[in-house]
């Protein structure tokens, strides 16, 4: 992606937040890509504690590919892909 100059944009987020994390909780984050197209997607995720099932937050973000004129992903010049 980085040499298309590609990226992804996060354009909308909705996040469930189901228990409370604490200082000194060790968080893992799962991730998954649930949809795919041509110029969007969907990324669900989940922040579980680490080592168990119990979830602390889970999200839903859409997302929209980015090309950048500029190699370091800034909007200069850029547009959706």
């Amino acid at each position: 992606m980085l040499e298309q100059k590609l990226a992804f944009v996060v354009v909308n987020i909705n996040i469930n937040y189901r228990r409370p994390a604490v200082l000194g909780d060790v968080l893992a984050i799962d991730s998954q890509i649930t949809q795919l197209n041509g110029k969007s997607g969907i990324i669900a995720q989940r922040v579980l504690l680490a080592g168990e099932e119990t979830v602390v937050a889970d999200a839903r973000a859409d997302l929209c590919v980015y090309r950048s004129a500029n190699p370091e992903g800034g909007s200069a010049g850029g547009g959706i892909a």
